[in-house]
């Protein structure tokens, strides 16, 4: 609901929770915003990749940057869902390991057309018990894919807490 009233056409998405992440990834898509995945919510990084709104479980403190804090103790909003727009766009950076981390946008059509393709590949290797697990999270391209997006897609269940931090690793 909040999403839809934001003027920013981009809003920054980090959670340390999944659940809350998914709802806010598809809250964020729906409202036509571009959801920008950052490896961190450091002020320094939103600052250098120009952050206007933050959707975030965490406590950080980023001054001008218009935060919203994403919890469950929200009541449920009376709202209309609008589809997907084909141009709504997912934002990851590169690693910066050769210089400032790149920015790497893709239509959110696109991914949704990656699915299909990616199970064709992996379906000799999917079973009835199949669990995904994954090392990196969502906000990383290949965690968004394999730990989330691809789950949902194949109708798995998901972690909703993360099984190992990536500080712990």
């Amino acid at each position: 609901h909040k999403a839809r009233q934001i003027k920013a056409d981009e809003c920054v998405l980090y959670t340390q929770n999944n659940l809350l992440f998914m709802v806010g990834f598809f809250a964020l898509l729906h409202a036509g915003k571009a959801v920008v995945l950052p490896s961190n919510t450091r002020k320094t990084t939103l600052e250098q990749i120009g952050a206007l709104a933050v959707f975030t479980d965490t406590d950080h403190d980023l001054g001008a940057i218009e935060t919203y804090r994403l919890n469950f103790d929200a009541e449920p909003a009376d709202i209309s869902i609008e589809p997907i727009a084909d141009a709504t766009q997912i934002v990851y950076f590169s690693s910066g390991s050769t210089g400032v981390p790149k920015r790497i946008p893709q239509p959110f059509s696109m991914i949704n057309d990656e699915l299909p393709e990616l199970y064709n590949f992996l379906q000799n290797y999917l079973t009835d018990d199949t669990v995904m697990i994954a090392t990196l999270s969502f906000s990383h391209m290949y965690g968004l894919f394999y730990a989330f997006l691809l789950p949902v897609f194949l109708g798995l269940s998901l972690a909703t807490e993360p099984l190992i931090t990536t500080a712990a690793l």
